[in-house]
């Protein structure tokens, strides 16, 4: 055929002269020329004809208008002749019938080639949308199809075929052309498992499938694995890590098999590293008591200094005048805020009339103001008497300001105290919310048993709660915070992991390994039918000898967050799509093939 020209209407062959005239040398620079034509023709006339030729055309539509009333303006030359022309002018031109068909398939594949690597580099949020994941999953059959489409158009136009059916032969070849290349792979992947990197794969689309979101599950399962933190000694499992409802409801199935031993195992070594978390809050009663009695050491000597040294009388009517321009505000105005401010004016009056007008002594009615602010102090009926804590510290303020004038120094020891006290007030507060060593506010009685023991197994309901008060009762510091976040945040990942995602009922890993295989021999929808049905029966049979082996890289992914990670990467399936999405999935490649042969001519 290299030396014969087939006259496809007439079926007549003739003998091509050119060629016989051309030695090798020269024959085979004009095949170089020809194949860098095709290279640079192929992307360039794919882009004229879906976006300059119908530019131009429109443009032309216009000048024909002008030109009907009269005017003679000249048309615009269509992008696609103007860089055939060129072509022409530069590389040399196909000369008979089977040069042009060649001509067809390698331009089609020039233009092909951007839009595979475009798929195959597609960012993640692209990565799994119909027509993407299957290019992605076969490049090389998808550029070969954009051939396949170029030389069934341009054989059809040679055989005499007007443009619907070039364009018909260009679509409908392509898809014949993927769906033979899919079978002729079904012996590779049929026997797949029978190696170790192969049932990997089976693996990896297993769970796959049985991802709801395989992206965020990825992303998920990648910032675990490489970012640092977490409960220390804490090894939550893959389902944990990822966050997916789908692996959610597998995991369960997991542990409610044979693995279900170690599952606990794990689950109690969790819950031992979340009570060792706690611990470092350091939240007992004799922590508690160490730092009391340290900063009452520090400050003893600090206040006793102060008042030896104090001169005069405290000003009690300052006080009582800053009283009163509180009284006339709204938030003073309030039947509450009256209650509260009528109190430290009595306290005024008894500690003037008594004249306890000194620093000591005023010391002690800034101290009662204190009670009041926290609630400790009782109207004759018993009720509490409240005053907002921004009012109070008003008045609290001008009584330390009117000590300090008296007291040089005063002030220095509130805030020293102050500084001292706050520490204490945090584990004052962690200890009443989560019962101090014991936990016996955040645990259930239900035990939970490592090697080196038993332990009470925390609530996570209840250590949301308790986090939640804390939170709102006192300003933690940042250790504290971090400790009580993670811990809670372990808890909930793993309570997600345990009670959330829709199991995957009777399917064994053999059925799924089948069904992912039909799937991907004939597409989600057909797979779904009878006849994909059928076939996955005998798949099935063939698949339960290597089903324990499947089985065990699957468990192993689930106990092991790094692994699922791998397995999801490796995958080349996903939760199955609608019968629309799947047959789109399948066939908006090699349509694409077809259409980009036919727009690349």
């Amino acid at each position: 055929m290299n030396e014969i020209e087939w006259d496809a209407p007439t079926g007549a062959i003739e003998w091509d002269d050119k060629k016989k005239q051309r030695g090798y040398g020269e024959e085979l620079a004009r095949q170089g020329g020809l194949t860098a034509r095709y290279l640079l023709e192929g992307p360039l006339q794919t882009v004229n004809s879906l976006v300059g030729d119908p530019a131009i055309t429109a443009v032309n539509f216009g000048i024909k208008g002008i030109n009907a009333l009269g005017a003679n303006l000249p048309y615009l030359q269509k992008p696609s002749d103007v860089t055939t022309r060129r072509m022409d002018q530069a590389f040399p031109s196909p000369e008979n019938g089977l040069e042009r068909v060649v001509a067809a398939g390698s331009r089609a594949m020039a233009a092909g080639a951007p839009f595979t690597a475009a798929a195959v580099r597609a960012p993640a949020a692209l990565a799994d949308l119909p027509g993407i994941r299957a290019i992605a999953s076969a490049p090389l059959v998808d550029i070969t199809s954009n051939a396949v489409g170029g030389i069934a158009s341009e054989g059809a136009k040679e055989a005499g075929a007007g443009p619907a059916w070039q364009l018909a032969a260009g679509v409908a070849a392509p898809m014949a052309f993927g769906a033979v290349a899919h079978m002729a792979a079904a012996p590779r992947e049929i026997l797949r498992p029978v190696t170790r990197g192969g049932a990997e794969q089976v693996a990896a689309d297993v769970v796959g499938r049985l991802a709801s979101d395989k992206r965020a599950a990825l992303a998920n399962l990648r910032q675990f694995n490489t970012t640092p933190g977490g409960v220390p000694g804490s090894r939550p499992m893959a389902a944990q890590a990822a966050g997916d409802y789908g692996l959610a409801g597998a995991q369960q199935a997991i542990a409610r098999g044979d693995n279900a031993a170690a599952v606990a195992v794990r689950q109690a070594q969790n819950n031992a590293a979340r009570l060792d978390d706690l611990a470092r809050l350091n939240a007992t009663e004799s922590q508690i008591a160490a730092y009391t009695a340290r900063r009452d050491q520090l400050t003893d000597v600090l206040r006793e200094t102060t008042f030896e040294t104090a001169r005069g009388n405290v000003n009690y009517q300052a006080v009582a005048n800053k009283i009163g321009e509180i009284a006339s505000t709204p938030a003073g105005g309030r039947a509450e805020s009256q209650k509260a401010l009528d109190w430290i004016v009595k306290r005024l009056d008894i500690y003037a009339s008594q004249g306890r007008t000194d620093a000591r002594n005023a010391y002690e009615l800034h101290k009662d103001i204190g009670a009041l602010v926290a609630g400790k102090v009782a109207d004759a009926n018993g009720a509490p008497i409240r005053l907002a804590g921004g009012l109070a510290n008003e008045v609290k303020k001008e009584l330390a300001t009117q000590i300090e004038r008296v007291a040089p120094g005063f002030k220095r020891y509130l805030n020293t105290y102050s500084r001292l006290t706050a520490p204490i007030e945090r584990l004052e507060t962690i200890a009443a919310r989560l019962g101090g060593q014991e936990m016996n506010r955040v645990t259930t009685a239900l035990p939970s048993v490592t090697g080196d023991g038993a332990q009470f197994t925390l609530s996570q309901y209840q250590m949301r709660n308790a986090v939640r008060d804390i939170e709102r009762d006192v300003r933690l510091a940042p250790r504290q915070r971090a400790i009580l976040n993670r811990v809670l945040g372990d808890l909930n990942a793993e309570t997600f992991a345990t009670r959330g995602g829709k199991q995957p009922g009777s399917d064994t890993y053999q059925n799924m390994a089948s069904a992912n295989f039909v799937r991907r021999m004939l597409g989600d929808t057909i797979a779904e039918s009878g006849v994909g049905k059928a076939v996955q029966a005998p798949l099935n049979f063939l698949n339960r000898p290597f089903e324990s082996r499947v089985s065990d890289i699957v468990t192993d992914a689930f106990m092991n967050p790094n692994l699922m990670e791998e397995l999801l990467r490796k995958s080349r399936t996903s939760r199955g799509s609608p019968s629309l999405a799947g047959l789109l999935d399948y066939s908006a490649p090699r349509v694409t093939g077809g259409l980009l042969g036919a727009l690349a001519q």
